[in-house]
């Protein structure tokens, strides 16, 4: 879970290096053509993140006497 949510993140920083802050952001189409495979990639990854969390609770939960 950990490894798949460091892909996406390692896919995020690809694409935002890609964009020339001189030519292509968030306002032109290629920009926005840029971005737009990264809202797949945020959704998904905030329920790993959320899966996590809630794994993590859970095994500092069983750690108290």
């Amino acid at each position: 879970m950990l490894e798949y949510m460091e892909c996406i993140l390692n896919l995020y920083e690809v694409v935002y290096l890609s964009l020339d802050p001189s030519r292509a952001n968030s306002m032109t189409r290629s920009g926005q053509c840029r971005l737009a495979p990264l809202i797949p990639c945020i959704q998904d990854s905030s329920c790993l993140y959320d899966s996590t969390v809630r794994i993590l609770f859970q095994l500092h939960k069983g750690n108290r006497l």
